[in-house]
This record gives structure tokens, sequence and C-alpha cells, in this order.
């Protein structure tokens, strides 16, 4: 009978498989790595810091067109001066809200806020392939992307008109618009670093951003009630004026 002959039982035992790497790659691949992370890092810290301009902006444009119109009414007495701020006043208007009708209070980042809201949540349809879901958040997500960066540019050009119609005024009557607030106002707006960081984000996603922006679009909601509370006694003001 023959004999089966012996296995080592080293020979037996399964040795682990292990590859080495070049150190080259090595680095490359972790230096990529800390890239990627820096970039996020930088672009969620220059989210914040566009959203903290913003909200700073915002709140100076609301205190400041209430004492704008006030003091307006004041010293204006020429019908062209007042219909010139008459268009700039619905020109804001018109940037910052979805509708030009005195009674639509919804602003153009409210409804924004709210579109993008139902894209975060949305759901598959009945009988709807991933494939498909997929492609409509995608076709969502481009729209949202389109109207984010039009409302952005908007927004800015509503801020910088509510800082033209304070400047005429103070050209008028200088101690017009003498509040630290005003003045803190177009140090905002006259900051073209800060103007261009802004102008230069992406589509928010960070919650705590989007939260920011809820508290921002109160503040554009009571810049636009006040556009309308003004907008009688200013056509009022044009007809009585010379």
């Amino acid at each position: 009978m023959a004999r089966t002959p012996r296995v080592s039982g080293n020979c037996m035992r399964r040795q682990p498989v292990t590859f080495s790497l070049p150190r080259r790659v090595v680095l490359a691949g972790l230096a990529a790595s800390i890239f990627c992370l820096s970039k996020g890092t930088a672009r969620a810290t220059g989210w914040m810091d566009a959203i903290e301009w913003l909200w700073e902006a915002v709140r100076g444009a609301d205190y400041s067109i209430d004492r704008f119109f006030r003091q307006l009414l004041k010293v204006k007495n020429n019908s062209k001066q007042l219909a010139d701020d008459q268009a700039r006043a619905e020109r804001v208007r018109r940037d910052l809200t979805t509708a030009t009708g005195p009674k639509s209070l919804e602003t153009k980042l409210g409804n924004w806020l709210r579109r993008y809201q139902a894209f975060v949540n949305e759901k598959p349809r009945q009988g709807e392939t991933d494939e498909d879901f997929n492609a409509r958040k995608e076709r969502q997500r481009a729209q949202l992307e389109r109207d984010w960066k039009e409302l952005r540019n908007q927004t800015v050009d509503a801020l910088k008109t509510i800082k033209e119609m304070g400047e005429d005024l103070e050209g008028i009557q200088p101690d017009t618009m003498s509040s630290p607030e005003w003045h803190r106002y177009k140090q905002l707006l006259n900051d073209e670093k800060e103007v261009t960081n802004f102008l230069d984000t992406d589509m928010p996603t960070d919650p705590i951003v989007i939260d920011r922006l809820k508290e921002i679009d109160e503040g554009l909601k009571r810049i636009v009630t006040t556009i309308d509370q003004y907008a009688g006694e200013l056509e009022a003001a044009k007809k009585k004026a010379r």
C-alpha cells in the first residue's frame, strides 16, 4: 500500500496577500485626497462668508429703505426726481419678487427655497425606473441651478439700486441718510470683493446655508412691503410736485 506523502503544516497555512505600491503613487493619492478636502472646506468657508455678507446687506437695506422713503417725501419736490425714484423702487420690486402685482409678496428667493425643498423631498413616481427618476432629478437640479444664478444676480442688482437711491438723496441733502446702518450698508455694497464672492456662488445645498437664506428671505419680504406701503404716498407727492 502506497504511503501518502506528508504535507508540511506551514504549507497548509493561508499566507496573507500583500501589495506594495510605489511610494510616489501613495503620496500622489494622499495629495489628491488632501486637495479634495481642502477644496471642499474652502468652498464651504466661501459660502459662509458670502451668506453672511448677504444677510448683513439685506438687514441694512431693510433699515435704509424705510428711512429713505420718509426722508424723500420731506425733501424732494421735483416731479421728475420723484418719478425717477418711483421707477427705481418698482425695479427693486421686480428684481426681488416673482410678480409685479402689488399684492404678491412672494420673493424669487422664497419661491426658489420652496422648489428646492420639494426637490430634496422628491420620491420616485409609481412605476418610474431608477434611471428615469435620476434623470428627472438631474433636470430639476439643473433648473434650480440656473434659477439660483438668476435670482442671485437680481438680488444684488436690487441692493445696488437701493444704495443708488440713498446716495442720490444724500446729494440733495447730505444729513438725510446719516445713520450708522446706512454707512455700513454702503460699505458692504462698495466692497467689490465681497460682492464678487457672492456672485460666484453655486447653488447652495448646505442645510445651514439654506436656513440662513430663509432668514434673509424674511428681510427681502419686508423690503417689498415697505415699497408697497410708500407707493401711494410717492404717487401723490409726484402729482403735487412742480
